[in-house]
């Protein structure tokens, strides 16, 4: 018998892809998405394999620092982010907290320049609003990464209690 230790893992997300404000979607449909359209299923893709994807595609013109900060944020969403982990989506002075509930999905409906967030997966929302002003000094200044994508794990104990607290 393996002992498995339950992975204690947050994410920040974003509600922005491809520059267009998808919150109440995102809550009504129960979902969490990032951008980068037209790059195609990144199903069974490493960081590397998504780096010369992008890099390979005449829609994205990126310096070397930005695709690699590109294929990071699409590889924490592709790969690294498990059914279980928490999310936190900050929007403005409010933040909604959920629990990932699917793998990795490509949604072709969406990969297009209207719709633009192609790359989904399904989330359970813990909370409806709450304000980021509850939070510890700590966590909101974790909150202002301006990644898409963010690990937030070492505030995941204080994300867990904060959504338990004001479900």
């Amino acid at each position: 018998i393996t002992n498995v230790v339950s992975r204690k893992v947050a994410w920040l997300l974003r509600p922005l892809p491809h520059k267009i404000n998808r919150l109440d979607e995102f809550k009504n449909k129960g979902i969490i998405a990032v951008g980068w359209p037209c790059i195609g299923n990144l199903h069974n893709k490493n960081k590397d394999d998504i780096k010369k994807i992008i890099d390979n595609n005449d829609k994205y013109n990126y310096s070397k620092v930005v695709l690699g900060n590109v294929a990071s944020i699409l590889d924490n969403f592709v790969n690294r982010m498990e059914i279980g982990d928490l999310v936190v989506m900050p929007y403005k002075d409010d933040i909604y907290i959920g629990r990932i509930t699917s793998d990795y999905n490509y949604n072709q409906e969406k990969d297009n320049d209207e719709d633009g967030y192609p790359h989904q997966r399904k989330v359970e929302w813990v909370t409806n609003k709450a304000s980021r002003k509850k939070l510890s000094d700590d966590l909101r200044k974790s909150l202002r990464n301006r990644r898409t994508t963010a690990d937030l794990s070492s505030h995941y104990y204080e994300i867990e209690e904060f959504g338990i607290d004001i479900k």
